[in-house]
């Protein structure tokens, strides 16, 4: 499943240079500042619309005391008001700054049977839940290296969750 390459890529909105490291073994326990919820409705992702970001994948920091898994549960709820089920770890983003330090941040993927769009106290302008096709011209930022983990997390859900209906 993780034969594929993931590559380097420099995101200049957070002055960092990102790679992926695919294998669930990297999230050791509390190794992860952050988190990234790929949030599958059975034959979509949901997107939350963030001020000042646009369109993307739930995605916050870990609170002192959770894990990573929760904190992707927690993200996904606040984010995309969606409930996500049996969040499975993909690996992990390495954020490396220019002085050479870097942080983790853990990506998962869970089913999300429903959401709400509009529910009170979101942090998000909205949310849609978005084919595959539909993400790159919609995401806020796009490059090869989301295309190779949206793949991997689709490849992942449809393994785990199946297409919709069959959870």
């Amino acid at each position: 499943m993780t034969d594929r390459a993931f590559p380097s890529v420099y995101w200049p909105d957070m002055a960092v240079t990102a790679n992926f490291l695919p294998e669930p073994q990297w999230l050791a326990e509390n190794c992860c500042s952050a988190v990234i919820a790929f949030a599958w409705t059975g034959d979509r992702f949901l997107l939350a619309n963030i001020a000042g970001r646009g369109w993307c994948t739930p995605s916050g920091r870990v609170e002192p005391g959770e894990t990573a898994a929760n904190a992707a549960v927690r993200e996904a709820s606040e984010e995309a008001g969606a409930e996500l089920i049996d969040p499975i770890p993909l690996g992990v983003y390495q954020l490396w700054q220019e002085d050479g330090s870097h942080t983790l941040a853990a990506a998962y993927v869970g089913f999300a049977p429903c959401w709400d769009s509009a529910f009170e106290g979101s942090e998000s302008l909205g949310v849609e839940a978005f084919a595959i096709e539909e993400i790159p011209s919609n995401y806020y930022r796009w490059d090869e290296l989301l295309e190779a983990v949206f793949a991997l997390a689709r490849e992942v859900a449809e393994l785990e969750f199946g297409p919709a209906g069959t959870q």
